[in-house]
């Protein structure tokens, strides 16, 4: 949300400058388009900028968050194979103590 707020935020300050530039401008008016080009090329780098950091960012916190799910599940899915041998070596203990029947 804050993000979307930002990104609005500065769209409308590109545009409210650039009306602003074209009303109090004492330059000719192609002097003046020029500089709201410029101006406009500049915040949309920096707003390109702005996204490849917050991309980048979820990018990181997405393959941190995967990669601790994946040890989580490791080390659980070890745990529950380890609990089932013990289980397992135990009913066979068990069943060696009793006498097989002799047919």
């Amino acid at each position: 949300m804050r993000t979307d707020k930002t990104i609005i935020g500065i769209l409308g300050g590109v545009a409210i400058g650039a009306a602003l530039g074209i009303l109090l401008a004492p330059d000719k008016g192609s002097n003046t388009r020029k500089k709201i080009i410029q101006n406009s090329a500049a915040a949309t780098d920096g707003l390109k900028s702005k996204l490849e950091n917050i991309t980048n960012t979820l990018s990181e916190k997405y393959h941190s968050i995967l990669n601790k799910s994946e040890e989580l599940v490791d080390k659980e899915m070890d745990k529950f194979n380890i609990e089932n041998i013990k289980k397992m070596n135990k009913e066979l203990g068990e069943l060696k103590q009793f006498p097989t029947a002799k047919a």
